[in-house]
């Protein structure tokens, strides 16, 4: 009984504040794990008109170019089975008239790689290109 009563053990303060700060630090430490400080908070705004997508003026050029391309080509083979046609005609005159021979040899050699048709697909346009992240450029 000799002893001051501010120097003895205070558990019963200890045993308070020890659970309540182990609390607060492991939720403050839960929060930061889960937060992103760097996301912005927006709210949901239902829209009625849908985006319009983007198009590439690039690609836009380069699928009229690949169009008037397999135009020209559909004409010139149109041009090349005329001229066929001709010299087929050509040829059945000339064999009559005595050369046969040389006119046999010239048709027999280009005829059967140039009878096989070449064909040209032209791609429907895509789907516009998915949104990016503005800071990193992940999708």
């Amino acid at each position: 009984m000799t002893e001051i009563r501010g120097q003895r053990a205070r558990w019963s303060g200890a045993a308070l504040v020890a659970p309540l700060a182990a609390v607060l630090f492991s939720g403050a430490t839960a929060y930061s794990l889960h937060h992103d400080p760097h996301a912005v908070a927006t709210k949901a705004v239902p829209t009625t008109v849908p985006a319009a997508p983007k198009t590439d003026v690039a690609l836009v050029s380069m699928r009229k170019t690949l169009l008037d391309t397999a135009k020209q080509v559909a004409s010139l083979r149109g041009q090349v089975a005329s001229l066929r046609a001709a010299a087929t005609g050509l040829r059945a005159s000339s064999s009559s008239g005595g050369g046969g021979a040389v006119a046999a040899s010239s048709g027999s050699s280009g005829s059967s790689a140039a009878s096989a048709p070449i064909v040209i697909n032209v791609p429907a346009p895509a789907a516009p290109a998915p949104a990016t992240h503005t800071t990193t450029g992940g999708s």
